[in-house]
């Protein structure tokens, strides 16, 4: 098997895939490329990579560009721009379906990037506010009511 051979292996298999950029597939950001001409299908891993892509605090050149082209097949297959909901729920039936393994991985990279976040970053990508304190025992509920607000 020739290198490139290897690569599109590495892309096929989103259960190796690591968040950073020195780690496969941000590494050869290169390979994420995308065709809406082509469809979601032959590109089974548009999902993984626009959760890669989309909760970056700064992007490289090349992920912008690998950002840009993934968001305008995006537009063309959904009809929409990505969003948070959407990258909660990788698919799970027809020919882009991800097994459990990926389904983790994809939950598992979806929640170290959004730690990494900055509080300005979450709120471009309009991400809900989830940093409520516990209601602690004493404490009235008009004053958690208040943290809601």
């Amino acid at each position: 098997m020739g290198h490139a051979e290897g690569l599109a292996g590495q892309l096929a298999d989103i259960a190796s895939w690591g968040i950073t950029d020195d780690s496969f597939p941000l590494s050869h950001v290169n390979l994420l490329v995308f065709d809406h001409n082509i469809g979601r299908g032959a590109l089974r891993y548009y999902h993984a990579a626009a959760i890669l892509l989309f909760y970056q605090n700064k992007r490289t050149e090349a992920q912008e560009k690998a950002f840009m082209s993934l968001s305008e097949a995006w537009g063309h297959w959904f009809g929409r721009h990505i969003t948070d909901e959407q990258l909660r729920a990788p698919p799970t039936a027809g020919p882009c379906a991800y097994s459990k393994a990926e389904v983790k991985k994809c939950a598992d990279m979806r929640e170290a990037l959004i730690i990494s976040l900055t509080d300005e970053m979450k709120a471009t990508l309009e991400l809900p506010v989830r940093e409520l304190r516990k209601r602690q025992r004493g404490d009235s509920v008009e004053d958690q009511a208040l943290l809601l607000r």
